[in-house]
């Protein structure tokens, strides 16, 4: 909406930013539209939606994109916090979920994948939801017999914090943009990712070096590669390492605030290309 009002009503040049890695793989035609028009002077994306499979806008959008990434800085996210303040038992496995409070399938197949793991593990669950949804969450886990492995907790401005002082993370909806930043925010602080293969994910998680790609809606799966995470901490380890790599690979956020307003400046000058 706001792209749609900037394209028609301002009588300035503008730049959009497309993060890709944060969104579906497919611009929607609306989306094309818009970004086609003739006052979006230049359009600032974290990767090439080429290699994303979205050759339509790469090739209607080649000559306004820049690609610039996102930055993310791991000191943002303090090892500072006690699971056993959630009532995880020290020493434990932990996977953490983060929800926005919609109901959506992925939430209830982690639930769900409980049932396929050996009930003598120290496996729990530590869910991060605002309040409003903890009602419906505890209706799912009352179902299971294994209610004391699941842990509730809101969500809070410390989320990355707590979320960096866990064994792993699931995503369990990648369109979720609260998933899709606890996702880096895991990656960064070098949390292991697991989660059900797509398109943008294929850019982030490289199965075996930092993190697990799982065929979709296969609960069997999910709770296959939480128990081979628990019984092996070699594989942990080695995972946390890629995710380290992984946050080594990407740009401060100076570098990123540096190079979007060099893009910005162009644009002021008048220049065809940002430097």
């Amino acid at each position: 909406a706001r792209l749609f009002l900037a394209a028609r009503g301002m009588p300035t040049r503008i730049v959009a930013r497309l993060l890709y890695l944060e969104s579906n793989h497919r611009l929607s035609a609306v989306n094309r539209w818009l970004c086609r028009a003739g006052r979006v002077a230049r359009i600032l994306a974290d990767i090439d939606p080429g290699s994303l499979g979205d050759t339509v806008a790469a090739r209607q959008l080649r000559h306004k994109l820049t690609i610039v990434p996102s930055g993310h800085d791991p000191d943002w996210y303090p090892m500072s916090y006690e699971l056993s303040a959630f009532g995880i038992p020290p020493g434990a496995f932990s996977v953490a979920a983060v929800s926005d409070g919609v109901e959506h399938p992925g939430m209830t197949r982690l639930i769900e994948c409980v049932r396929d793991l050996p009930m003598d593990v120290p496996i729990h669950l530590l869910l991060l939801a605002p309040e409003r949804a903890h009602e419906r969450l505890r209706r799912l886990i009352r179902k299971h017999p294994f209610t004391q492995r699941f842990h509730l907790s809101e969500l809070r401005g410390g989320a990355p914090g707590l979320l960096a002082c866990c064994s792993v993370i699931v995503v369990t909806a990648w369109e979720m943009e609260i998933q899709r930043r606890a996702c880096m925010q895991g990656l960064v602080a070098g949390v292991p990712v697991v989660a059900e293969s797509s398109a943008p994910l294929e850019q982030l998680i490289r199965p075996g070096e930092n993190g697990e790609l799982l065929p979709r809606g296969d609960t069997q799966a999910l709770a296959h590669s939480l128990f081979e995470l628990y019984e092996s901490p070699e594989r942990r380890a080695r995972l946390r390492s890629g995710a380290f790599r992984l946050a080594e690979r990407v740009p401060p956020i100076d570098r990123v605030v540096d190079a979007s307003a060099g893009v910005f400046r162009c644009i002021l000058s008048g220049e065809r290309k940002p430097s």
